[in-house]
């Protein structure tokens, strides 16, 4: 690569600051992911059950629907 005037050095620093950003970007992607793999795996839901939670503070009551 040096004798077509590119300098390794700084294609070598790129590719490792681009794969850092990528695999940063990355993480909450396969987690999401991964967390809808668990979920639909267990089934811990099924079709009509009401369900209740806390979200910021507030009870929030729903139905489970396709």
């Amino acid at each position: 690569m040096e004798l077509l005037g590119f300098s390794t050095q700084k294609w070598v620093i790129a590719g490792g600051l681009g794969s850092v950003l990528l695999t940063l970007a990355g993480r909450e992607i396969f987690t999401n992911f991964l967390s809808s793999v668990m979920i639909h795996a267990t089934r811990p839901f099924v079709l009509s059950e009401r369900v209740q939670t806390k979200i910021d503070g507030y009870e929030v009551y729903d139905t489970i629907e396709l």
